[in-house]
């Protein structure tokens, strides 16, 4: 286990890993965008190879804060049978909706709120485990510094899942200390009580809190779709959006940081794509686990499962959030390449990791995947040559800088790449062909039809293109 003398760092990853391997930096993709001009035979790399490691993320020192969603709400605490009590019902008005003085009422769509995936959570542990759990979450929101746990009997390993559990749970306090004291029996794994440090006061984490609340209403109230797929992307998409992969923010394990500040790593992604998936009533949860660096080597990782339509699906919204060094930020874009996956996609580079008393739901369905979905999978090099096309001049009429497709298989992928990108006997390559037809069908008068970016994904046949601009 990670120790800091009688300390331990607070962190999702450090309670989950601890056991297992030793943390090392969370991984995500760097893409080797490649920048091309018309009869330019040198490529240009814009970022690092695929695979390889973003910013050192959960280190032994540095980790996240617990955060614990006691804002306004009454705590919701649960019974043996895990049957919550006292918790609002999940369409019950609560301080995140809409004003009711709005103007346009109208047109403010209502989505189911606040669903509690506390209750699968909490369902295999025992009853102690379950009431250390509340007093856990009761001594957070009242600022309370020393916690008892003696009359409970809990090992040192039982008490990390309890508070585990309340950072996956609650989401919005941002205020509790990078580690905390612990004390157990002399002789024997038994704890006694656990000490908390606060890194803030109450009127701060109003302050912070009346903010992050702002933020998630904003972007309620922006969501101008209802399908619960849509919904998904749209949440998928304002997170990669707003908020880059860096450590250098105060808490970058949150879900404040991710929403608010704009800056996080991937358990800050992980939590605030909870927290948001839980304002629209949609079921999400954490998954920790390991994902592959650049040469393969595990690394701790975190991701979510998310419930839709009666179907569990993979997302992992920091995989989808390439890094482009800052000379390349008009090509900046969003990826799709981890969205809706099944157990067998998402295991291609994830390993999820055994927690003693939670059974993730088992994600079967193949057919569910971003590419799949929005029909942008081809099985022939005519074919690719065709969506292509057609989703360039969607992406020129959108203003929008990225194509992208999947292809059937390996073969299609490496029949499509060599039609679309290497030299034809005229000297040139068929992409600029493509991008000449476009730009006149379209009538653009800014797509530059001499040049484009690729994002090479072969491990999953998925193929990128981003569009140039004059502007």
């Amino acid at each position: 286990m990670l120790k800091l003398g009688k300390k331990r760092i607070i962190s999702i990853m450090a309670i989950l890993l601890s056991l297992s391997i030793s943390l090392s930096s969370c991984t995500s993709l760097r893409y080797n965008i490649t920048n091309k001009e018309e009869n330019d035979n040198n490529s240009n790399s814009l970022s690092d190879k695929v695979g390889s490691e973003k910013i050192n993320e959960e280190t032994s020192i540095g980790s996240s804060n617990i955060n614990t969603n006691l804002n306004n709400n009454p705590n919701v605490f649960y019974d043996e049978n895990n049957v919550p009590i006292n918790n609002k019902p999940a369409n019950s008005t609560t301080n995140s909706e809409p004003n009711s003085n709005q103007t346009n009422t109208s047109e403010i769509k209502e989505y189911p709120k606040l669903i509690d995936n506390t209750v699968r959570l909490l369902a295999g542990m025992n009853q102690n485990q379950r009431t250390a759990y509340n007093r856990i979450c009761t001594a957070i929101g009242n600022f309370e510094e020393n916690v008892d746990l003696k009359e409970f009997n809990l090992t040192e390993g039982e008490v990390f899942d309890c508070l585990m559990t309340a950072s996956m749970t609650n989401l919005k306090v941002n205020y509790l200390s990078l580690d905390y004291g612990i004390s157990s029996v002399k002789g024997k794994d038994k704890v006694v009580s656990v000490k908390l440090a606060y890194t803030k006061n109450k009127a701060q984490h109003q302050k912070d809190l009346e903010k992050l609340d702002n933020k998630i209403k904003s972007i309620i109230d922006n969501c101008k779709v209802s399908d619960e797929y849509d919904i998904l992307k749209y949440i998928h998409d304002t997170i990669i959006r707003d908020c880059e992969y860096d450590i250098n923010t105060e808490n970058p394990l949150s879900a404040y940081d991710c929403l608010v500040e704009g800056k996080a790593v991937c358990e800050g992604y992980s939590k605030a794509f909870i927290l948001l998936c839980s304002e629209f009533g949609i079921e999400c949860l954490p998954v920790v686990g390991n994902a592959g660096d650049l040469s393969g080597n595990p690394i701790p990782h975190m991701w979510n499962l998310v419930k839709v339509d009666g179907q569990w699906l993979h997302f992992d919204v920091t995989w989808d959030d390439p890094i482009v060094l800052e000379a390349s930020k008009d090509y900046d874009f969003v990826k799709y390449d981890y969205f809706g996956l099944s157990d067998i996609g998402i295991s291609m580079d994830h390993e999820m990791k055994k927690i003693s008393y939670l059974t993730y739901p088992k994600a079967t369905s193949e057919v569910d995947d971003y590419y799949t979905t929005y029909n942008l999978v081809a099985s022939s090099v005519e074919g690719a040559a065709s969506l292509l096309k057609s989703e360039m001049i969607v992406a020129v009429n959108g203003n929008e800088n990225c194509v992208r497709i999947k292809l059937s298989d390996s073969s299609t992928y490496e029949d499509v790449n060599e039609y679309v990108f290497v030299e034809t006997v005229n000297g040139t390559e068929n992409i600029f062909e493509m991008l000449s037809e476009v730009k006149s069908e379209t009538g653009s008068q800014t797509l530059n039809s001499g040049a484009y970016s690729t994002v090479s994904y072969s491990s999953r046949n998925i193929l990128t293109i981003i569009l140039h601009y004059n502007y």
